[in-house]
């Protein structure tokens, strides 16, 4: 496998690896053991940058700790994330060789003083500068509660796409091969999931702020990463499909 495939794979990979966040620090198992079992089980990850800088990531710390969402959380090295790597494809070197730490991001896990502030939580992070993506089992949770409609992946449109657009994406999915079935979500739909999760408590929303998107459910055995791949190549689609990027 060259370089880059590789990469794409460890691209594809370090949301899992950081998420998951049971490696152990390679100068010290136990060490790392201890810092992430003050967490426990994590309400949210925040994810850095693979080439965040130093500044970016004590930033990001400070301010977590002054945060009054947060009641505790643990930060994650790109030997953690090595140590995870390695272990998930243990049984693929080809994938492993020539990964180093520095081609893995760094991660906070996050406990909340409040599961219910989840969502006001990755809102706020995820803006951060140094910051790839923010997610939250807790968020994911309570919007499979509120859609009551599980699926394999969720593709958005940008806010601003046309309805040719999104029509020409829905049609798109349709017709593929590995899709077993689509449903249309509108701007209005999601505005309604998006009540249903904050409640009283988030900001009041408009329904232009909310793109189309559209919940997939895939065929048994279908390379979801290629698939996504192939989505964020269409026209008004927010890269990568995956969880709404609104919340």
């Amino acid at each position: 496998m060259s370089r880059s495939a590789r990469s794409r794979v460890v691209l594809g990979f370090a949301l899992p690896i950081a998420i998951l966040g049971l490696g152990a620090h390679t100068a010290s198992a136990e060490a790392h053991a201890r810092k992430v079992s003050r967490v426990g089980s994590p309400d949210a990850e925040v994810f850095l940058k693979v080439r965040a800088t130093r500044a970016e990531v004590s930033a990001v710390q400070s301010k977590l700790a002054g945060s009054p969402l947060v009641k505790r959380f643990a930060y994650l090295t790109k030997d953690d994330a090595y140590a995870e790597f390695r272990r998930i494809f243990a049984n693929d070197p080809d994938v492993t060789r020539g990964i180093t730490p520095e081609d893995l991001p760094e991660s906070f896990r996050v406990k909340l003083r409040h599961q219910i502030d989840a969502t006001a939580f990755v809102g706020t992070f995820r803006h951060y500068h140094g910051v790839t993506d923010v997610s939250s089992s807790v968020v994911n949770l309570m919007w499979e509660q509120c859609m009551n409609s599980p699926a394999d992946l969720e593709v958005d449109m940008r806010t601003a796409a046309t309805v040719t657009e999104s029509d020409h994406v829905e049609q798109w999915l349709r017709d593929n091969g590995t899709v077993a079935s689509v449903h249309r979500f509108s701007s209005h739909d999601a505005l309604n999931v998006w009540s249903c999760i904050v409640g009283n408590r988030g900001p009041k929303r408009t329904v232009d702020e909310f793109p189309v998107s559209f919940r997939v459910v895939v065929q048994p055995g279908t390379d979801v990463q290629s698939l996504q791949r192939q989505i964020a190549k269409l026209p008004g689609v927010v890269p990568p499909p995956g969880r709404p990027h609104y919340l």
